[in-house]
């Protein structure tokens, strides 16, 4: 049995092959696994962000200025109508930096998570990898929510709304 193949520890076979060909993977796993402690509270900011902020910002300040500027909105555009796609935008943003800033917080100072993945085949590229795509999971999970949120508020008008979810992502 050769060392380079396999590895032996913990009563345990290590595969190095698979870890370093999937090691991004298995963090963004532990990444995954990790968030299902505060799923709720997740999804609760995920409904109750688009409602709270369409309703105050969308609704609230948007009567007014649609009062002003007559039925029709300005250029034929209603205020919720240009306002919701900049806050789903924000919203990606908001939870791509929420899944990044914190597990490499986490990692380094608070829990030195990275450290410990570090000491194994996985390497520092395939760590951050890991983090991202833990990221866009959330981010994917979050703009589909917020997107049918701003369909419920009627603020979407085209019949190409949806492309507002890709291009929110990418933001995020």
């Amino acid at each position: 049995m050769s060392t380079a193949k396999v590895r032996q520890g913990s009563l345990q076979i290590v595969d190095q092959k698979k870890i370093i060909s999937r090691g991004s993977l298995y963090v963004a796993q532990a990444r995954l696994t990790a968030m299902m402690k505060w799923v709720w509270m997740i999804l609760a900011i995920a409904v109750a962000n688009p409602v709270l902020y369409l309703l105050s910002i969308g609704v609230g300040v948007g009567a007014f200025i649609d009062k002003s500027a007559g039925p029709a909105g300005i250029d034929g555009v209603k205020y919720l109508t240009f306002l919701a796609p900049a806050l789903l935008a924000t919203a990606a943003i908001q939870g791509a930096i929420d899944e990044s800033v914190f597990p490499t917080l986490e990692g380094f100072n608070w829990w030195k998570n990275f450290f410990g993945m570090n000491a194994t085949p996985i390497s520092g590229n395939q760590i951050a990898a890991g983090v991202f795509l833990a990221s866009l999971v959330r981010v994917v999970g979050t703009v589909v929510i917020y997107w049918f949120v701003m369909l419920a508020f009627g603020a979407l008008e085209s019949s190409k709304a949806w492309l507002a979810i890709p291009t929110a992502v990418m933001a995020g």
